[in-house]
């Protein structure tokens, strides 16, 4: 090669080039992506801020928030008008559930108020128990909605049972859930307009979520271990039958 002939350039070793326009493109799409998730939700929580503002309302417009969300887990067409529909079909039926958890409430924090208000000496234990009961009724009727939605008789002691179900069986998805949703209403609290548009629906959307899984596992694990049951009957009554031809 001629000596004023130069070779062209390669590329640098060890370094990478990059296109910043294929960076900005993945980052509009992610943000397109985020936004399809969540503009439904924010419809939904729309909807559900408008129907709690005259406060007596607060009840029916939950059961409807979380009748729309259900809907839409369950891949069902669901838009503000679902918010305004489960608000007419279970305005009584979450009126009752209110009013029974609310009754809860008030009977733990009284509870809690009373022992630290005692001078008695176990005054810590019953401050310790009225503080792990008031979590786990919170951690169960974080559940208990959905499950009233769910279920085919419309009971409301029955859907709390069936969130202790839940609890007890699957404890590290309710504190799981218990843990986001406080800390949505935190991060809320510190910036109200989050509740007019996505908080509570992104809390019913992790609840209810977390329902469908957990009742989805819970009958995966009672269904294999009565085929277990079966297989051991089965073989007992094998070896019976072979002890008798004996």
């Amino acid at each position: 090669m001629p000596d004023n002939e130069q070779s062209p350039p390669g590329p640098s070793k060890g370094r990478e080039e990059t296109n910043p326009n294929i960076k900005s493109g993945n980052g509009q799409r992610g943000i397109k992506a985020l936004y399809a998730k969540t503009r439904p939700l924010i419809k939904f929580n729309l909807a559900w801020f408008v129907l709690s503002l005259p406060v007596v309302t607060i009840f029916p417009a939950l059961g409807g928030l979380y009748h729309a969300i259900l809907s839409f887990n369950q891949e069902t067409p669901a838009d503000r008008q679902a918010v305004r529909d489960g608000f007419r079909k279970y305005w009584l039926l979450s009126i009752k559930w209110g009013v029974l958890v609310l009754l809860g409430d008030l009977l733990l924090a009284g509870a809690i108020w009373l022992a630290l208000d005692m001078e008695a000496e176990w005054r810590s234990y019953a401050l310790v128990v009225g503080v792990v009961f008031a979590i786990l009724w919170v951690a169960i009727n974080q559940f208990s909605f959905p499950l009233l939605l769910l279920q085919q008789e419309k009971k409301v002691l029955t859907a709390i049972r069936n969130g202790y179900v839940i609890v007890v069986r699957q404890p590290w998805a309710a504190l799981k859930v218990l843990g986001l949703s406080l800390l949505i209403s935190l991060v809320s609290i510190g910036i109200p307009p989050l509740w007019i548009l996505i908080s509570m629906a992104l809390i019913a959307q992790i609840r209810t979520r977390a329902v469908l899984n957990t009742v989805e596992k819970i009958r995966k694990e009672d269904s294999e271990r009565g085929s277990t049951g079966t297989d051991h009957n089965e073989q007992d009554e094998g070896n019976q039958e072979n002890e008798e031809e004996e």
